[in-house]
């Protein structure tokens, strides 16, 4: 059941924050100017300070031996160090939300295809009305499109640790099983595998013993942890068939085989042929009249599916915000850089500079500043897109981040393109620069 309502502090918390921002953002610039002197204020765009070489070109020499124009390009963004600087943390700023929203896609989109593409293998789970054998397996695999049938056990169950106990389900599988995808293709003959939380809250680690309890068929019995499995959704339990009959053979009270082929405890699993009629398969297979139900796996694997569509919808408008606020600071940075620079422009275009070169220098000043928040945006951003996951784990779920090497190189790419749009209109200013007005204006 899903329940909507709008809460109205999530709202007003909104205003407020927004508020707050804004009146931070222009405290700053707003004190520099409140204590900046009138004579210093007067010399407009004239810088006080000498000239000099740049960070960049003191940490690099050889950087000196490069072209006038890519020097210009290279001191350009020490003109004003502020500015630069919000440049900078604007990229980071936007790679950061790029990663933890592209890092979401990428983790559960491989989160889903793991659990059932490659641990959670049936294609349908058979329950019957009577116990269930080897004559149920065999009716459940001769099924037209069927590849494989298993009977696999299912028990509630808890285990006790040296630091605490976990209650959960077991499963006891074939030694070859084919339904369930296991490290190294099998499970231990002797033990249990658990899944990785079991040794967050009972301590117990490979090789210890474990007390299992089993309450609704009032038995329990110890035995060893042989290991642990990384699955992605739940923390289960699994043992080997016999291993499991062999142990509640020795358990207290003991309990027969025969019990674990009740139909509330067996089940089958089965793996149809590939590109088969999915509903004709299983119209075929809850035919007989001991079959109680059948469960379409892949079908809930579609379910998921959808139910992620609104999720894709969320998280792809954190990527267009990115974006949007990448595009915004770059072009704000830029229109008020050159705003600044008219003076300047129009004196080299006076000089016989030409419109593409100082399209060029504008360009290249801005992308270096693009590039110089790209490198720290992408480790940052990959950071705290794991902490991000992180804090959805629990002892069901386990977000391990999954970026893809495609989402760096591509987040790269999309914050040099909008550098690139961003500087497009800043371009189109200079060409329309009235150089004998700027000009006259500038020897006024």
């Amino acid at each position: 059941d899903t329940s909507r309502g709008l809460s109205w502090s999530t709202p007003i918390i909104g205003m407020l924050f927004g508020v707050a921002v804004g009146l931070l953002a222009a405290w700053a610039p707003t004190r520099a100017a409140v204590n900046q002197s009138p004579a210093e204020a007067m010399r407009g765009d004239v810088p006080t300070t000498e000239g000099g070489p740049s960070f960049i070109e003191r940490v690099l020499p050889p950087v000196r031996r490069l072209p006038a124009r890519w020097l210009m390009v290279i001191r350009g963004i020490g003109r004003n160090p502020r500015r630069s600087l919000s440049t900078i943390i604007g990229v980071v700023l936007a790679l950061t939300l790029i990663l933890a929203s592209w890092g979401m896609i990428n983790t559960v989109v491989n989160l889903v295809d793991r659990h059932f593409n490659e641990i959670v293998l049936e294609d349908a789970t058979v329950l019957y009305r009577v116990p269930v054998g080897e004559p149920q397996v065999t009716e459940t695999a001769e099924t037209p499109g069927v590849r494989t049938a298993e009977d696999v056990v299912g028990l509630p169950v808890t285990g006790r640790g040296p630091e605490g106990s976990y209650a959960t389900q077991l499963e006891a599988y074939r030694p070859d099983t084919e339904v369930h995808g296991f490290p190294n293709g099998e499970l231990p003959s002797a033990g249990f595998l658990a899944g990785a939380a079991f040794e967050d809250v009972t301590g117990a680690k490979p090789g210890d013993t474990v007390e299992l309890t089993f309450p609704t068929l009032g038995t329990k019995f110890s035995t060893t942890l042989a290991g642990f499995v990384d699955e992605p959704l739940g923390t289960l339990i699994y043992m080997d068939r016999g291993a499991l009959e062999t142990a509640m053979a020795g358990a207290d009270p003991a309990i027969a085989a025969e019990i674990l082929t009740e139909p509330s405890i067996s089940q089958v699993r089965a793996i149809f042929e590939a590109d088969v009629d999915r509903t004709a398969v299983l119209d075929a297979i809850k035919a007989p009249s001991d079959v109680a139900a059948v469960i379409d796996a892949r079908a809930f694997y579609l379910t998921i599916q959808d139910f992620l569509g609104f999720f894709y919808v969320f998280v792809g408008m954190m990527l267009v915000f990115g974006g949007v606020m990448a595009f915004a600071l770059i072009f704000n940075t830029i229109s008020v850089n050159v705003a600044e620079r008219e003076g300047e422009y129009a004196t080299m275009r006076a000089n016989g500079m030409s419109r593409r070169r100082i399209g060029e220098l504008i360009t290249g000043e801005n992308l270096l500043l693009t590039v110089l928040g790209i490198i720290p945006g992408l480790i940052i951003g990959y950071v705290i897109a794991g902490w991000f996951m992180h804090s959805y784990s629990s002892d069901m779920f386990s977000f391990d981040l999954v970026m893809n090497p495609t989402t760096l190189v591509f987040s790269a790419l999309a914050m040099i393109v909008v550098a690139l749009i961003s500087v497009w209109p800043a371009i189109r200013t200079v060409d329309r620069l009235d150089i004998a007005k700027v000009v006259r204006e500038r020897s006024a």
